[in-house]
């Protein structure tokens, strides 16, 4: 096991449901030494990626904070969100979130978001979070941005460990391709649809999407051409904004 990943394993411990661990639980649940594991949250610790709370316990540190902060200012791409979805939800014409979504691996990451004030409820697509590439307009829109023999590869993967309709999928990434964007209604979240647009920035190593997430009960076929339109339009934008 390398170096990082020692440290990594005690991270990924740390979840809403458990987010304060002791070294006795946290040894039981990855199978080591109480011993070695306090070294490595006491270098935790002294940077900051880990703090004590008081009762033999930790949680999560200060560092995650700074190190986002850093990304925000440092990173075109999640600039890119705080610059064109702010004025881009306030033309919808109905309630929505935006979300911009980039590859990391295999899955799909939110890394930026905004939403109109109507818009209730949440998205699995949160900031920060993991999802998978097969399902939603949202993922679907990143997959048909990648060059074809690693969405193929992706793809017949799939297949191979799932019962993912290969058909439909292609049928879906072609239509995307032609008209521009992708709309798909409850894959991800059952009362809600997305429409999608691909931004493919290979330069930058960078294939993505922006997708709009509204209630399926509000989008009426005017309000799905207007929404369609908004999200080529600004993934436009933004492709221009990275070049």
């Amino acid at each position: 096991m390398s170096g990082f990943e020692r440290y990594h394993r005690i991270l990924r411990c740390f979840l809403q449901s458990e987010s304060q661990w002791s070294v006795k639980a946290l040894a039981e649940a990855l199978d080591l030494p109480a011993s070695t594991l306090y070294r490595r949250i006491r270098e935790l610790v002294q940077h900051r990626f880990l703090e004590s709370v008081g009762d033999s316990s930790y949680r999560l540190g200060p560092a995650f904070l700074e190190f986002e902060r850093r990304l925000r200012e440092s990173d075109p791409f999640i600039q890119s969100g705080g610059i064109f979805l702010p004025p881009l939800v306030r033309q919808s014409p109905i309630p929505i979130c935006a979300a911009l979504c980039r590859l990391q691996g295999n899955e799909v990451m939110c890394v930026a978001d905004a939403r109109t004030q109507g818009f209730e409820g949440s998205t699995a697509y949160e900031r920060g979070k993991l999802m998978p590439i097969l399902y939603g307009a949202t993922s679907k829109a990143v997959l048909a941005a990648l060059p074809l023999r690693r969405r193929d590869k992706i793809i017949a993967e799939a297949a191979a460990r799932t019962t993912i309709d290969v058909v439909h999928l292609t049928a879906q990434l072609r239509q995307l391709k032609k008209q521009g964007f992708l709309i798909t209604r409850g894959e991800v979240d059952a009362r809600l649809a997305g429409i999608a647009a691909s931004i493919t920035l290979p330069g930058d190593g960078i294939y993505a999407s922006l997708t709009l997430i509204a209630h399926q009960s509000d989008i009426t076929p005017a309000a799905e051409s207007r929404l369609a339109e908004l999200v080529m339009t600004h993934a436009s934008l933004i492709r221009q904004f990275m070049t």
